[in-house]
């Protein structure tokens, strides 16, 4: 008997998930277990695994597509047997009825609490962004099935002009397949009118990109920012580096940064703390994030007790690191408890910028590009070119003051600036 597969949720912060790539494809058997697909969570990419055995007769959500915990994303069916869309239809509509049982349930035992559970599952509508637009609540929604919804838009179709063949049901896929019989015109090329903003396509606001969005706006509405600026000598960092370079252990300026922040963490551990209720816990771990960017958007992965490893290992985690996040691999585990971050835009050019703390660390470390220009020379009145490039940290006032957050800053600089005890 064919079955549905649902996205399951792993980790209580989890809502929804991006198919990233179906490993089992249409037409092939998978087991109980097995990898069946690749999902992007708001942490980073994860595993799914199939929830029976059989052959997956349909995929029910596309790559690329948004699909909420609990919502049907594939038919698996027994061998031989055979399953009409028809049937997938029942199933998912079968699936809807036991929900809104259990739910009309939860709400009856819950009524004298206030709690209450919606058990519709439905797409979100976007409503148009010309003048007398708005909708209302009421309308702001519109119900239809996975299947349906595929296929509106793989027609290029506005689900939203769709109307359910009895008023107030979910669209199906037959509704869809009417739609277009009585419409020949693709929805895109409606007359709007001359003063209506075109959309030329939507990016959803979800997986990592809306994970940033809601720690962002987290950070800027509830840290209480300050941040301090300093630029330091690069002369001796690079000298370093191509050491490095001649004895064939390519080091990248990033695993120098990290090692050098370790270092300075260590001797102000405020630094390296967060609020918890009334209290400023001091970590024990100093795990440093590097953020990297991404063409999902910007990743973090955590190099963990950076101040316990040398350049050369930092050098080779970070690299290692740096692919998964790149390529969709980065585990829970490798961008989890950062503890400081930092982030670099010199390699774009750019010399100077304001970086938003990472929630709940405590500060963020910003580094600017490289930039050869003219210095006064320490008691001499001679001047010399100098590589120099801004450091900028930017911190939790409520947790640190400016003059120890300078102390740091100006211990990283002496740091860089003489970085003998970074090589050993």
């Amino acid at each position: 008997m064919a079955i549905l597969m649902r996205m399951p949720k792993i980790g209580v912060n989890m809502t929804e998930g991006t198919i990233l790539q179906w490993e089992i494809q249409e037409g092939e058997f998978v087991r109980e277990g097995d990898h069946i697909l690749t999902a992007e969570t708001d942490k980073a990419a994860q595993e799914i695994y199939a929830s029976g055995s059989g052959v997956l007769v349909k995929h029910l959500a596309a790559v690329g597509q948004v699909v909420l915990c609990q919502e049907p994303i594939a038919v698996i069916a027994e061998k031989g047997e055979t399953v009409a869309e028809a049937d997938i239809e029942a199933l998912i509509t079968d699936l809807g009825i036991q929900e809104s049982k259990v739910t009309e349930s939860d709400r009856h035992q819950d009524a004298t609490s206030g709690s209450h559970f919606d058990s519709v599952r439905e797409s979100e509508q976007i409503p148009s962004e010309g003048a007398g637009s708005e909708v209302s609540p009421a309308a702001a929604r519109v119900k239809i099935s996975p299947l349906a919804r595929k296929a509106a838009e793989q027609l290029g179709i506005d689900y939203r002009l769709i109307p359910p063949a009895q008023p107030g049901a979910r669209i199906t896929q037959e509704d869809v397949e009417a739609y277009m019989k009585g419409n020949s015109a693709p929805a895109h090329a409606q007359v709007r009118p001359a003063d209506e903003l075109v959309v030329e396509r939507l990016i959803p606001l979800s997986g990592i990109r809306k994970a940033i969005a809601d720690k962002m706006t987290m950070s800027i509405t509830t840290i209480p920012r300050a941040q301090l600026n300093v630029r330091a000598n690069a002369g001796h960092l690079i000298e370093l580096r191509e050491s490095t370079l001649k004895n064939g252990n390519k080091v990248g300026f990033s695993a120098l940064l990290v090692k050098a922040a370790a270092m300075c963490l260590a001797k102000h551990p405020v630094l390296n703390s967060r609020l918890r209720g009334n209290n400023v816990a001091l970590l024990h771990d100093i795990n440093i994030g590097v953020a990297v960017d991404t063409e999902r958007g910007l990743m973090v992965p955590v190099i963990h007790r950076a101040g316990t490893k040398g350049i050369a290992e930092i050098n080779q985690e970070l690299l290692e690191k740096t692919a998964r996040a790149r390529s969709a691999g980065l585990t829970s585990e490798d961008i989890a408890n950062g503890t400081f971050t930092i982030t670099n835009l010199g390699m774009i050019g750019i010399e100077q910028f304001f970086p938003v703390i990472n929630p709940p660390q405590c500060a963020i470390l910003a580094v600017g590009a490289f930039a050869r220009e003219p210095a006064a020379e320490e008691q001499a009145d001679t001047v010399t070119i100098k590589t120099r490039f801004w450091l900028s940290l930017a911190f939790d006032h409520r947790i640190v003051d400016g003059a120890p957050a300078g102390r740091f800053l100006m211990d990283l600089k002496r740091i860089i600036e003489c970085p003998s005890a970074i090589a050993g």
